[in-house]
């Protein structure tokens, strides 16, 4: 996450992007990475760990795709964007997987 987080805007630099546009890739980057905290743990519930995080995966894929597709700014936000989504769905589905595979009493030692 760290060499996203500086790569893209020495990229968008390199792609004679602003300062401005790099910011505001950035921010939507960390809205995709928050705001599906809202819904993710009750997808989890309806559609279960597995199929959430073969979404994330998806949406990781679609990422790397759109970021392999184009150098505009539209490129750069859609694949930031679809990454922080992505990271979120894995990351909550990945954390209740490794949940449901330990007993009770070793879930928060489990989980750090």
């Amino acid at each position: 996450m760290i060499l996203v987080m500086n790569a893209t805007p020495l990229a968008m630099s390199f792609c004679n992007l602003g300062l401005d546009d790099s910011a505001t890739v950035i921010q939507w980057h960390l809205l995709g990475m928050f705001l599906p905290a809202f819904v993710a743990g009750t997808l989890v519930d309806r559609l279960g760990s597995v199929r959430v995080a073969l979404g994330g995966a998806a949406t990781l894929a679609a990422s790397a795709a759109i970021a392999i597709a184009g150098e505009s700014f539209e490129h750069f936000l859609l694949s930031s964007c679809l990454l922080g989504v992505g990271w979120n769905l894995m990351l909550v589905a990945g954390t209740t997987l490794l949940g449901s595979g330990h007993r009770p009493e070793e879930r928060s030692a489990a989980q750090g």
